[in-house]
């Protein structure tokens, strides 16, 4: 018996990396993921190895909001309800001074890692608010401390561990867990 046997859940950013790690787990425990990802192929090819009894998948950009309103909704549709999120898509910007940094690339930055979140947040506890739930947010280290030449992504990792305090506050009268993980470099495409 599995940890989440019959838990339905969403992963975004689950076409490599983390969130690919995180919707093998949850497979292995026994929950069924709506994979989330702007990169089909591999996102498509994760769903195929998860096999179409456990896993299917979306592809979204987390920033567009009738996007992840969608992604939620097809999740709520093909499973019946979600009962866990994993909100892990994220980039990683460029490494520059804050005095030479691009401000279109902060703005990217900002809105995959920020308003992704808060999206992402606002439609999920929407759908768990009659039963509750869990909702992890993918932060970093670099959420709890500052690294040079990294402007957007270090703000960007602040602003989500605010949403999960808030967010965290207004779900628990719902039953809903907000919480962040802020791992430390990790072996994957963005650190390469």
């Amino acid at each position: 018996m599995g940890r989440m046997d019959g838990k339905r859940a969403i992963i975004t950013g689950a076409a490599r990396g983390i969130g690919a790690a995180a919707a093998r787990r949850f497979v292995a425990e026994g929950a069924r993921v709506m994979l989330v990802d702007m990169l089909e192929a591999p996102l498509a090819a994760l769903a195929v190895e998860l096999g179409a009894d456990h896993a299917a998948y979306v592809v979204a950009d987390v920033t567009d909001e009738a996007q992840t309103k969608s992604y939620v909704a097809q999740t709520v549709a093909r499973f019946g309800g979600v009962d866990a999120v994993l909100l892990n898509a994220g980039i990683e910007g460029a490494v520059a001074p804050t005095t030479e940094y691009a401000t279109e690339m902060f703005d990217r930055v900002m809105a995959v890692n920020v308003r992704g979140v808060w999206l992402g947040l606002k439609y999920a506890m929407q759908a768990m608010s009659a039963k509750g739930g869990s909702i992890v947010l993918t932060s970093s280290t670099a959420g709890i401390r500052a690294v040079p030449k990294l402007s957007a992504y270090v703000a960007s990792k602040h602003a989500v561990i605010g949403l999960m305090r808030v967010a965290a506050l207004e779900g628990a009268a719902n039953d809903i867990r907000v919480n962040t993980v802020n791992p430390s470099p990790i072996d994957t495409d963005m650190m390469q």
